[in-house]
């Protein structure tokens, strides 16, 4: 009986191997496959046989993720560098205009016949007739300086008196010069305590310059030069500046309580608008990173 039933198990052995041997070529691949301990798809493409295959497919993920970001900074900083303007002298600014004045003596204030305006101390009138430097010292109805109405006319504007002016665009101030108040017997009318602030942008907030409290009282004649310079290149504050105030709490001792100035110069460098180039860049890197983390 054992016998019989070791031919029947031989019979059915060498009838799988010979079932096998004429199948098609893609079972008998399989049927070698799995006599190793492996996998194999449908097209015959061999499927991952070891534990820390897919650790493995991380780590050249990870390793071209850094390899990307790293390519994407050197990128930028280049482009960045590129699209950076090299560092300009310092220069005087043109195109200052009045931003706000207290009160001006002209017809505004009752007084026809004058025309002492803000405007007079950045539009050049009276200034440097006889070299660099000087300033005109006409008295009477000349107007080449400017001056508030303090308490001579109505509206009153007694001290403390103020004028803010507007670069018309963001510059890193390295100095400013100002000429004071310069008419013949009247230089006492000249801003002396004072307050100078810079603002970053129209409607923004002040910051006091520190070190500046007074200006020097003019010489009275046309032929002295007289501006007196200061230097901002330590301050900090000075830089990305938009508007400049000055207050002036007291005069050199003049009537009516009178505040002027005859002319002011600013000098300094335009701050360069981030490169567009360089903007865009940075967007695209930013999308391509967070495709990728997808």
């Amino acid at each position: 009986m054992t016998s019989g039933v070791c031919v029947c198990v031989w019979k059915l052995r060498m009838k799988d191997k010979f079932a096998v041997l004429l199948a098609p070529s893609r079972v008998r691949r399989r049927a070698k496959n799995q006599d190793k301990g492996t996998k194999t798809t449908d097209r015959g493409q061999r499927a991952p046989d070891h534990p820390n295959h897919n650790n493995q497919d991380n780590i050249r993920t990870m390793k071209t993720r850094k390899h990307t970001i790293l390519s994407l900074t050197g990128a930028m900083g280049s482009l960045a560098f590129a699209g950076t303007a090299p560092s300009a002298q310092a220069a005087t600014i043109t195109g200052v205009t009045i931003e706000d004045v207290s009160s001006q003596l002209d017809g505004t204030s009752g007084q026809p016949q004058f025309n002492r305006v803000a405007e007079n101390t950045i539009n050049g009138s009276g200034f440097e007739p006889n070299g660099a430097g000087t300033h005109s010292n006409a008295n009477g109805n000349d107007n080449d300086m400017w001056l508030t109405t303090g308490t001579f006319t109505t509206p009153n504007d007694p001290l403390p008196a103020h004028i803010t002016y507007d670069l018309e665009g963001n510059y890193d101030l390295s100095s400013f010069t100002v000429w004071n108040y310069n008419e013949n017997s009247a230089t006492g009318r000249g801003a002396n305590g004072v307050t100078v602030s810079v603002a970053s942008s129209v409607g923004g907030s002040f910051t006091a310059l520190a070190g500046i409290t007074t200006f020097e009282e003019a010489p009275g004649d046309a032929t002295t030069a007289f501006g007196e310079t200061f230097d901002l290149t330590a301050l900090a504050a000075a830089d990305n500046v938009r508007l400049l105030r000055i207050d002036i709490a007291t005069n050199h001792g003049g009537d009516n309580s009178f505040a002027g100035l005859s002319e002011i110069r600013f000098d300094g460098t335009v701050v360069p608008e981030p490169s567009s180039s360089t903007a865009l860049l940075g967007l695209g890197g930013l999308a391509l990173l967070r495709r990728r983390r997808k």
